[in-house]
């Protein structure tokens, strides 16, 4: 299935496409007004040009049933610039005429956006937590990042939920959206996610992600383990090792529930626990996946605590729960038995290596890995290609077979080698690169 969708090459991104389309539409209003609510009593209003129209403002009142304060801003009947950056609650944002922008920017909270009649265009990188498009055609731009959100379709209306704090936005009647980069149309979308909300999306750089309009609790955790690995980028190796231990680590927490399953990791301490109220298991197996992720990037554990405690309301700490026990335990059995597995997890994953060529220029054995220039055609002395993790080979594998030694055993998966450079019966046969000739370990017949 092709979807049709416009690829925005824009330097920045979104700001130009955003940037350029309001100044066209401010040029052609002559009226700009901004408002940047940095507190509901300190509104600030300006207008970047003399217009008989009153610009945007910010009013604060009570609300009759619950007597709680709160703001509202509303637009003018020109083209208005709104720019929404407090961490205070707006409970609205309206539009008029005209072609208006509207910045919902990170940190604001705002309860819903009303769009006007013309060709409007809001941004967010807030919470918002319903958009209602007006009478012209409008567009949405989120700047959340790309592996933080999934796009749920509720029969002609679009649901934007965040993956790290289970915050919906419902979307009705916006015409076009902008996400990661690309511009969809809602035909778009509901192609796209024609196959029961599933689908596979490509962000402006390539990155591709799964969205899964009912995520079980062990896709939560693995969207997460996929955006924690986006924003390091430690590589295919260690990525790989991550999916495996905290899934493993799940695993063997759900085991905890099932009177036949049987854990993976060895119990070191010999205090492993049997559930039979199989209630708390989605529970134990978020204690078990929150912290290997905490131990494998510790400087994200902000982003895993907003997961734990946000999205899924969840302790960061033993609540004294035995789910959280359980959880707890499945994930520090399988840290203690993978720290000394081979990867050098404690060292970065660093591996000593010396390649037999040091570069394309250096040749010492042809039928030896040669680290290419970067880029591949630079002139001799420019960086090279570096072995990522050398030591995998010898990394303990999570399901392939041991061999009597001890070692992982590739046979079944690793594939066959390319054939000699030298073929059978040239052996002790030498290539000189540097007098670009070969000497023969046997007589040509």
């Amino acid at each position: 299935m092709t979807i049709s969708r416009r690829q925005l090459k824009l330097d920045p991104m979104i700001d130009g496409f955003t940037s350029g389309l309001v100044s066209s539409q401010l040029a052609k209003s002559g009226l700009a007004s901004v408002l940047d609510a940095t507190t509901p009593s300190q509104s600030e209003v300006s207008s970047a040009s003399a217009a008989s129209v009153s610009p945007p403002e910010a009013k604060e009142s009570k609300d009759a049933s619950s007597g709680v304060s709160e703001t509202k801003i509303k637009g003018t009947s020109g083209a208005d610039t709104v720019t929404v950056t407090v961490t205070t609650e707006v409970s609205s944002v309206k539009t008029l005429g005209g072609a208006d922008l509207v910045t919902i920017a990170t940190g604001a909270d705002v309860g819903r956006v009303d769009l006007g009649t013309g060709n409007d265009i809001l941004r967010v990188s807030g919470d918002v937590d319903r958009v209602t498009g007006g009478a012209g055609q409008d567009t949405l731009v989120l700047d959340w990042a790309f592996a933080q959100y999934d796009v749920i379709l509720d029969g002609k209306d679009v649901v934007l939920l965040n993956r790290l704090t289970g915050h919906e936005i419902d979307v009705r009647k916006v015409e076009t959206f902008v996400l990661s980069g690309v511009e969809y149309s809602v035909g778009d979308l509901q192609e796209l996610l024609a196959d029961d909300g599933v689908a596979i999306v490509v962000d402006h750089i390539t990155r591709i992600k799964v969205i899964t309009p009912d995520p079980t609790i062990s896709v939560i955790w693995d969207q997460i383990a996929q955006q924690a690995i986006a924003i390091d980028s430690p590589g295919p190796t260690v990525s790989a090792r991550t999916f495996a231990m905290v899934h493993t680590a799940m695993y063997d927490a759900w085991a905890s529930y099932d009177e036949k399953a049987a854990r993976v990791s060895i119990d070191l301490e010999g205090d492993n626990i049997r559930v039979s109220d199989p209630d708390g298991k989605e529970k134990a197996m978020s204690y078990a996946a929150y912290n290997v992720l905490k131990e494998l990037f510790p400087k994200q554990a902000a982003l895993f605590a907003t997961v734990m405690t946000e999205r899924l309301g969840f302790s960061l700490t033993d609540d004294g729960s035995l789910d959280a026990q359980v959880g707890i335990d499945a994930a520090q059995d399988l840290i203690a038995l993978r720290l000394n597995d081979g990867a050098n997890q404690l060292g970065g994953y660093k591996g000593m290596f010396t390649p037999t060529n040091p570069d394309p220029y250096h040749i010492n054995d042809i039928a030896a890995w040669t680290p290419e220039s970067t880029p591949i055609d630079s002139p001799p002395g420019s960086p090279v290609q570096k072995f990522l993790t050398p030591q995998w080979s010898l990394v303990e594998g999570f399901a392939l077979p041991e061999l009597a030694d001890g070692t992982t055993d590739f046979s079944a998966v690793r594939p066959v080698g390319p054939r000699p450079f030298f073929a059978e019966g040239m052996e002790g046969s030498t290539l000189d690169m540097t007098s670009k000739t070969i000497t023969l370990g046997a007589a040509v017949r």
